[in-house]
C-alpha cells in the first residue's frame, strides 16, 4: 500500500462513517494492512488530516507552474490563480474538506490547515511584492505584521468563506476572492482606494444575506 491508498481509505472512511476509526489497530485491520505500515507514512490520523490540506496546496502549485503562461503574469494575478486554483481543489473534495474544516467548529477545524501556513509563505516571498510605506497610524499593524503574514489571514477568510458559500457554482467565492485581493493590492498602494471602497460595499451587503 502506497501513502497515496492510505490517505483516500482513511478519508473514506471519514465519509462513510462520519468519524474517525476507534483505533488505529481497528483501521488497520479494515484496509487489512500491518499497523506498522501505517506508522510508516504517518503518526497519527491528525496527521493524515492536516496532510490533505498540504497536499492540496501542493497540487496547486504543481498546476500554476504547469501554465506555460504563468510565469509571465502579474504578482495580483499570481496570486489571484492561486486562491482560485486552491479553492477548486477543494470544491472538487467539498464534503471532505467541510469536514475536516469543521464547518460546526471553524476556528478548531481550521487548525487542520495550520501545516499549509509555510508553504504558503514560502509562495507568497517568491512574488515581487514591496512592504507599503502606510501613512495611517491605525493600520500600522498590517505594515508591521508584513506581506505574507497578512496574506496568509487574507487566504484563511477566503477559505472561511467558501465554506459558508451557498451560490452557484461557488461564484460568491469568486467575486470576494477578486475584490479582497484587490483591496490588499490597493493596501501595497495607497494612491488608490477605489477598490477597498468597492469591497467594503460588497462585504456589508453579502453580510446580511450570508448570516
Amino acid at each position: 500500500m502506497e501513502k497515496s491508498d492510505l490517505v483516500e481509505a482513511y478519508t473514506n472512511h471519514l465519509l462513510t462513517e462520519g468519524k474517525r476509526p476507534l483505533n488505529v489497530y481497528k483501521f488497520c485491520q479494515s484496509i487489512k494492512i500491518e499497523e506498522s505500515k501505517f506508522y510508516q507514512f504517518f503518526g497519527s490520523f491528525e496527521s493524515i488530516e492536516k496532510f490533505v490540506f498540504t497536499h492540496f496546496f501542493e497540487e496547486t502549485i504543481k498546476v500554476l507552474k504547469a501554465n506555460k503562461e504563468y510565469e509571465s503574469f502579474s504578482e495580483k494575478d499570481k496570486l489571484l490563480s492561486l486562491y482560485y486554483t486552491y479553492i477548486e481543489n477543494l470544491t472538487a473534495n467539498r464534503s471532505l474538506a467541510l469536514y475536516l474544516l469543521d464547518i460546526k467548529n471553524p476556528i478548531k477545524g481550521l487548525s487542520n490547515i495550520h501545516g499549509v501556513k509555510s508553504h504558503f509563505k514560502s509562495f507568497v516571498e517568491s512574488l515581487d511584492l514591496k512592504q507599503p510605506e502606510i501613512p495611517v497610524d491605525q493600520l500600522r499593524e498590517f505594515q508591521e505584521k508584513g506581506i505574507s503574514e497578512v496574506l496568509w489571514g487574507q487566504f484563511l477568510t477566503i477559505i472561511k468563506y467558501w465554506m459558508k458559500d451557498e451560490s452557484p457554482s461557488f461564484e460568491k467565492t469568486d467575486a470576494f476572492i477578486e475584490k479582497s485581493t484587490s483591496v490588499g493590492f490597493e493596501l501595497f498602494n495607497f494612491s488608490q482606494l477605489e477598490s477597498v471602497i468597492d469591497f467594503g460595499k460588497f462585504i456589508f451587503k453579502d453580510a446580511f444575506k450570508m448570516n
